[in-house]
């Protein structure tokens, strides 16, 4: 997926980016490990942490990580996923689709893209409630 598809979701009630960096980095709070990149978020996204969903570098029980999407996914039918480099994001993917979910896309670009444009808008702080 790319940069286009992302922008034109950001204020579509079907999509939800999930952002599987940490908290710290979405919310701005923690600098990026790229010199020069914005600190923040994609406005409308929400924070899920691959971290959040493993126990000592192993997925938790899938009724957990279950759990975790259930508690940020609302009714939104088309699942995007983004992170520092478009890595981790394929986990939180890999995690929808052994829960079910359909109708997922990586954005491979992720927040080095994203964070490098500076026509791109972003947010900073938590999640804006949808």
């Amino acid at each position: 997926m790319d940069t286009a598809a992302v922008f034109n979701g950001i204020d579509d009630d079907d999509v939800l980016l999930l952002d599987a960096r940490s908290y710290k980095r979405f919310t701005g709070e923690m600098a990026e490990p790229r010199e020069g990149m914005r600190s923040g978020h994609i406005p409308n996204s929400c924070s899920l942490p691959f971290a959040a969903l493993l126990n000592d570098g192993e997925a938790k029980p899938l009724t957990q990580i279950k759990a975790a999407f259930e508690a940020v996914i609302d009714g939104q039918s088309i699942l995007q996923f983004s992170c520092g480099s478009g890595v981790t994001a394929c986990i939180l993917a890999l995690f929808a689709d052994e829960c079910g979910y359909e109708n997922l896309h990586v954005y491979d670009g992720s927040w080095s893209e994203w964070g490098g444009r500076d026509e791109l808008p972003i947010e900073t702080g938590s999640s804006p409630a949808r």
